[in-house]
């Protein structure tokens, strides 16, 4: 391991654990499902939130998390403090692997200021100590696009093959993976120069489909319809045509869905088959509600968009009020370091990627970077919004940030010589 890899992992893992001890644990609103998920698979009751017979199969979520969950607690009760660890130890790996990322990024100091930036991210580092699926959905991610990248270069389809399995996992951790499996394929595909890019590629989906495979024939089993991963997922959409809530108050919007007819028909929901129906009842009412206002549901849109890539990370610090409002509130200490947030760790790594995009286009490492900020983007076009979504694709924001540094350096560089010119 070289120096900066291993320095990169130790400031990561120092500041995940420094906050670990400071904040503890924490849990988001799918932790307790999870955590029974997790119990039921450990003492053999099999994927159920069942506490006792029947044991009704469960197909609301995908089954990764909560294997990872029963693999780390055992048959006894969770352990969150150890869920964070071993989640600190995956997340700070993923800080390294920013390194190997930027191969074609030419200044070595840009490419270890991109993965420090990813070691004392406020999310990222708040995430590895949630019991949620982001930690080991951002870790599973990025050793599949290391190993794709790894197994292009080498021409080596064995490594191609368990970079698709390692994909597979992801899918099965958030479905949301099967993008960017697809993003992985095209670009194989379009790896001109090198040889069996077909190949490379095709084993690459056949691992990815032997992973997932056994799981969606037992989610089609036991619903008489195809589900490949988990079933419910349109909530994801049907929220947000539903324009006359507040997008950006997740407490009121949860209240309003509890009464909805769609959220009162999927929580009442027990069995698949039933879970299925309302699935599809969740589909109907949307477009109806997009069909109802299409003008307001875009300016919807338009207003919560933004908070997908940007944010001032107060969650983090304990402050759940809004910029405005806490400036509004004089606080100013407060605000002047949630803005500052906002800059450093939002504004700065979006622009500047922005600007990197062309140039990290031309190596198939960037490429694949490019390629799934991209795909992150617009399929969370119509969906419902959360920063925390855009987290597994943050490392690859920094990596095209990394080129768009270089960029930018290498034309102030240009404008010195030209003025040097000019001068003389």
């Amino acid at each position: 391991m070289s120096p900066s890899l291993l320095a990169v992992f130790l400031l990561a893992m120092v500041v995940r654990f420094a906050f670990l001890a400071i904040a503890g644990p924490h849990t988001g609103g799918d932790s307790a499902e999870y955590v029974t998920l997790a119990h039921n698979i450990a003492i053999h009751n099999g994927y159920t939130l069942s506490t006792a017979t029947p044991f009704i199969p469960m197909v609301r979520r995908a089954p990764a998390y909560p294997a990872f969950l029963a693999l780390i607690t055992g048959r006894g009760p969770a352990h969150p403090y150890r869920i964070a660890a071993v989640q600190i130890l995956l997340d700070s790996a993923v800080a390294a692997a920013i390194l190997l990322l930027t191969p074609a990024v030419p200044m070595n100091s840009v490419r270890i200021a991109a993965a420090a930036i990813y070691a004392i991210h406020p999310a990222a580092v708040a995430a590895s100590s949630t019991l949620l699926s982001e930690a080991l959905f951002t870790f599973l991610v990025a050793c599949s696009a290391l190993s794709v990248i790894t197994a292009r270069r080498a021409d080596r389809p064995a490594l191609s093959i368990i970079a698709g399995v390692v994909m597979g996992l992801a899918i099965l951790c958030r479905p949301i993976a099967m993008v960017y499996a697809a993003c992985a394929v095209v670009v194989l595909l379009a790896w001109r120069g090198k040889p069996r890019a077909l190949g490379h590629a095709a084993a690459f989906l056949a691992g990815c489909a032997l992973t997932v495979l056994p799981w969606t024939i037992r989610c089609t089993a036991v619903t008489g319809r195809v589900v490949i991963a988990q079933a419910a997922g349109i909530t994801n959409w049907y929220l947000p045509t539903r324009w006359d809530w507040n997008q950006n108050d997740q407490e009121s919007l949860w209240r309003e869905f509890a009464k909805d007819p769609y959220g009162q028909r999927l929580n009442a929901a027990r069995t698949p088959a039933e879970i299925v129906a309302a699935s599809g009842f969740g589909t109907e009412q949307a477009i109806r509600n997009v069909k109802a206002n299409p003008r307001a549901y875009l300016v919807s849109r338009i207003r919560t968009y933004p908070h997908l890539f940007l944010s001032t990370f107060g969650g983090t610090i304990g402050v759940e009020q809004t910029l405005g409002t806490v400036f509004a509130q004089r606080r100013f200490g407060t605000a002047a370091l949630m803005g500052g947030f906002l800059i450093v760790f939002s504004l700065l790594p979006i622009a500047a990627a922005a600007v990197g995009l062309p140039r990290a286009l031309r190596d198939p490492a960037g490429a694949l970077c490019a390629a799934m900020v991209m795909a992150t983007l617009l399929v969370h076009l119509p969906m419902w919004i959360e920063y925390r979504y855009w987290l597994p694709v943050l490392p690859y924001e920094l990596a095209l940030a990394a080129s768009g540094v270089c960029v930018l350096r290498d034309l102030a560089d240009r404008r010195g010589v030209e003025r040097k010119q000019e001068g003389s």
